[in-house]
């Protein structure tokens, strides 16, 4: 409902979120807070701070994803669709005692395939996932024959740990296997030398010489 406090126009959050909610029905669409403010004031006269521009950005992507919470009862049914319409596709969940998710792994049937072409080096990195629900991205990618990024595989976890990690390259050897003179490249991440070395004892592990140059500037 609208509010009027003298000559300015208010109106609440579940308001607001029913105004903009279009604007996330398409994932591509980049749809900031700022956006927000400027639309509001421009269209509708409505002034906003910026802790109701978040709760109406939450709002109106609820309205239109439901709440993160709720979609993660929907991930096995999605999981099964993207291997019935990608044949060949891998993927692997992994849950909880009490059924609640934990970890997921993917591969692209293309990537499989395209693995035995790459150089035999595979480069292993993570990132922060910045929603509500947290968690971290694990990243496997290779190079072609002709010297460009293949990517082989993700997976999300909870975060980098030596559980995650090894999980992770469980994965990554079950699906791709273990090629001659392979080596590991990865950042100085202990789990990462940790599980690398486990699981795959036949391999070389290297480091980045980036990640090493950074870790340098940072502490000189």
């Amino acid at each position: 409902m609208y509010m009027r406090t003298s000559d300015q126009r208010q109106a609440t959050s579940n308001v607001i979120g029913e105004f903009i909610k279009s604007k996330y029905i398409n994932l591509k669409t980049v749809y900031k807070p700022a956006d927000i403010l400027r639309d509001m004031k421009d269209d509708y006269g409505i002034k906003m701070n910026c802790s109701k521009t978040n709760r109406s950005k939450a709002m109106a992507q609820e309205m239109v994803r439901e709440k993160p919470n709720e979609s993660f009862s929907l991930l096995p049914s999605y999981l099964y669709m993207l291997m019935v319409t990608n044949p060949g596709f891998f993927v692997k969940l992994e849950v909880n005692d009490d059924d609640s998710f934990l970890y997921v792994f993917m591969a692209l049937n293309a990537s499989i395939k395209g693995w035995e072409f790459c150089i035999p080096i595979f480069v292993v990195d993570s990132t922060f996932l910045t929603s509500a629900n947290g968690g971290t991205l694990l990243t496997a990618c290779a190079q072609d024959e002709n010297g460009k990024i293949f990517p082989l595989a993700f997976c999300i976890v909870d975060s980098e740990n030596d559980a995650s990690w090894e999980w992770f390259m469980i994965r990554i050897r079950d699906v791709f296997q273990m090629q001659r003179d392979m080596c590991i490249v990865s950042d100085r991440h202990e789990s990462i030398k940790n599980t690398s070395t486990a699981v795959f004892p036949e391999a070389t592990h290297a480091l980045c010489t980036i990640h090493l140059y950074n870790n340098i500037k940072k502490t000189s």
